[in-house]
């Protein structure tokens, strides 16, 4: 096959191209310091990259979610250790005003006790970021606030028992509020099972005490009616200590159990499983938790269990009250008082554990994102030296096909006769 001189021609400055087209790809790397310049230089890695990117992304914004959460918890803890700091106090002027000789002071203790409250219900109402740290998710006001006659605090809000959660995964949710209701408020857990076999139209019936803001303690009656399948009306009434009904629910409540794992499924709707009882005539303000309770084949057997008696604020005015009409707070008030310190410190406790595992989280997503850095980086970075030199070797292979192209073009066709 003859090799024509077009050919040789041809050849040469298709390489000198090749060259020059390397050499510009090099400077561009360089300038960028970006191995990929355009989607069309490298689809997978443009793929690659995008799928990194993303998850760096989301992983930036986990670790904001979880910065900003212990923030907020951190409040959270403050508040409560402002609190906590007031009930201990409360605690100690209460032992000494058991002292008979304190008598004629009881006054001075009652506007004490009155700090005390005011200084509770101010950090009650602590807000953080535009949110009421102890609202749940309802911010649209203070969370708890007293009366016209000043003689009773009551909630603000629709609802505070509402749970904050973050996403601090794209599978995974974490709570990061301790509520008013769990913290303030009464709440009474029933577990156990009711029985499956029961017919429609039949009913079980269990009763649990609760206790109005003074500590008089009440019988609550709960009534589950079959209506359906895995569905029950839940009533209730409740009576005082001489036999007389206070109350009756006005409505039903539906309750519906799942029929596969018989848990339960539904409280009027809501998946959230807290059904709110509150009589203000008898000042009785109880949340129901019934999450644990299912309907299970065998004979219905409930069991109740309250996180406190009283709530904090009618117990310190009860207390006042009592201080400003010389007498003495009863044992009851006094141990309610301490029941509430050491509640407290449980949620305390509770937020430390939440603030750990948010410090946790932070790590285990910053070293996930290095990982993905790096490898993104692996991907498209360029190795500078290593660019470098190539870009050296590239230059001198030109300059070496510029000195023979001068070599070889001045050559006519004289030369080859």
């Amino acid at each position: 096959m003859r090799i024509s001189d077009a050919m040789i021609s041809k050849n040469y400055l298709n390489s000198i191209n090749e060259t020059k087209k390397k050499i510009n790809t090099l400077n561009q790397q360089l300038s960028t310091q970006k191995k990929i310049q355009n989607p069309s230089d490298s689809p997978q890695g443009i793929a690659k990259l995008l799928a990194l990117n993303k998850k760096i992304n989301d992983s930036e914004t986990y670790i904001s979610n979880v910065q900003e959460s212990r923030t907020f918890l951190q409040e959270t803890v403050n508040g409560m250790e402002s609190i906590q700091g007031q009930i201990s106090e409360a605690i100690t002027m209460l032992t000494e005003v058991k002292d008979a000789s304190k008598s004629e002071t009881l006054q001075t203790y009652a506007d004490k006790i009155d700090s005390v409250l005011d200084t509770v219900l101010s950090a009650a109402n602590i807000e953080f970021g535009g949110k009421f740290i102890f609202g749940g998710t309802d911010f649209s006001s203070n969370p708890y606030g007293l009366d016209g006659s000043g003689n009773s605090v009551s909630s603000l809000i629709n609802d505070a028992s509402g749970i904050q959660k973050v996403k601090i995964s794209s599978t995974t949710e974490q709570k990061i509020n301790i509520t008013g209701t769990e913290l303030f408020g009464t709440i009474i857990k029933q577990s156990g099972n009711i029985d499956s076999a029961t017919a429609v139209g039949g009913t079980v019936v269990d009763t649990t005490s609760i206790y109005d803001s003074a500590g008089n303690q009440y019988d609550l009656n709960l009534t589950y009616t079959k209506t359906a399948a895995n569905t029950y009306d839940l009533t209730y009434t409740i009576v005082d200590g001489g036999g007389t009904t206070v109350y009756t629910s006005s409505s039903a409540a539906s309750v519906v159990f799942d029929s596969a794992t018989g848990r339960l499924k539904t409280v009027n709707g809501s998946d959230k499983g807290t059904f709110h009882i509150f009589v203000p005539a008898n000042k009785i303000d109880v949340n129901l938790d019934l999450n644990g309770t299912k309907e299970t084949a065998a004979a219905s057997s409930l069991t109740f269990n309250a996180n406190q008696k009283r709530d904090i604020f009618n117990t310190l005015i009860s207390i006042r009250n009592d201080l400003k009409n010389g007498v003495i707070p009863s044992d009851d008030d006094i141990q309610a008082v301490k029941d509430f310190n050491l509640h407290i410190l449980d949620k305390l406790a509770e937020a430390g554990n939440l603030i750990n595992q948010m410090d946790n989280t932070e790590e285990q997503l910053t070293n996930q994102k290095t990982l993905l850095t790096n490898l993104a980086s692996k991907e498209n970075d360029v190795d500078i030296a290593e660019a470098i030199l190539e870009l050296q070797n590239q230059d001198y292979l030109l300059q070496l096909s510029y000195k023979m192209s001068s070599m070889i073009l001045p050559k006519s066709l004289v030369d080859y006769i």
